[in-house]
């Protein structure tokens, strides 16, 4: 079963999305990122990242990278293992296509990720308070397709099943995506992407609709609820030692 994401992006209101959030758009909440060397950050979880526009951009990945690492204990995979997930593990690429129009995307048979920040409304990103294309909010968005969709959809499944209550984090979470066929299964896999950046990048939009997914993602990340209470929390919680 293949999930291709096509994320057109020309519906935005004011929280539309998250990568719209100051915070989170600019790693407000995230204390730097400097312990060690990027490359074997990205090394030691499965990860290349290829045609960067500049290091800034490569740089975030490795903060958000190393963020997730560090919350998670390593206990979250970047390693591709196949789409069924039982294959030995392999490195997954991150692409930036900064000349193509078309939609940012994942599909869940194949381990790469494309970002294309030019289709994502460049000037509304290039904006100074969101970071331009190295929007950490949009980055973990994209990054959250990823972890959720790979091995077999098995957390988005997991999500679903224990998050029954959709968490309005931003408009965009509302819109549902479905497989092609003629049975198609619908997903909340933007609910769950636009949740994993807001958990990441700055908690404050997770309102109450959101305690279920909060707690999802507290689960998934094996710390604390409280650790993601709001942007205050999250920095916290990133400054403690591993």
């Amino acid at each position: 079963m293949v999930l291709l994401l096509i994320l057109s992006l020309s519906m935005a209101s004011v929280l539309g999305f998250m990568k719209l959030d100051a915070k989170g758009a600019n790693g407000g909440c995230l204390p730097p990122f400097t312990a060690e060397n990027g490359d074997e950050v990205l090394a030691r979880n499965f990860i290349r990242v290829v045609n960067a526009p500049n290091s800034e951009a490569t740089a975030a990945i490795v903060r958000l990278v190393g963020t997730i690492e560090k919350l998670s204990q390593g206990q979250i995979s970047f390693a591709w293992r196949g789409q069924d997930g039982r294959q030995r593990p392999s490195e997954m690429q991150i692409i930036f296509e900064m000349n193509n129009w078309q939609a940012s995307e994942y599909t869940s048979d194949q381990p790469v990720l494309r970002i294309r920040p030019n289709r994502q409304n460049m000037k509304m990103l290039t904006r100074k308070d969101n970071g331009g294309v190295v929007n950490f909010a949009m980055l973990a968005h994209e990054i959250g397709h990823y972890l959720t969709l790979k091995d077999g959809l098995s957390v988005q499944q997991q999500y679903e099943r224990e998050v029954r209550t959709p968490c309005s984090v931003t408009g965009y979470s509302k819109k549902l995506r479905c497989t092609a066929g003629f049975f198609p299964q619908c997903y909340r896999s933007e609910e769950s992407a636009e949740v994993f950046s807001a958990y990441l990048t700055n908690p404050d939009p997770l309102g109450a609709s959101c305690v279920d997914a909060r707690r999802f993602m507290a689960k998934w990340f094996g710390e604390p609820l409280e650790n993601s209470r709001d942007c205050a929390s999250r920095s916290k919680s990133l400054e403690q030692p591993n």
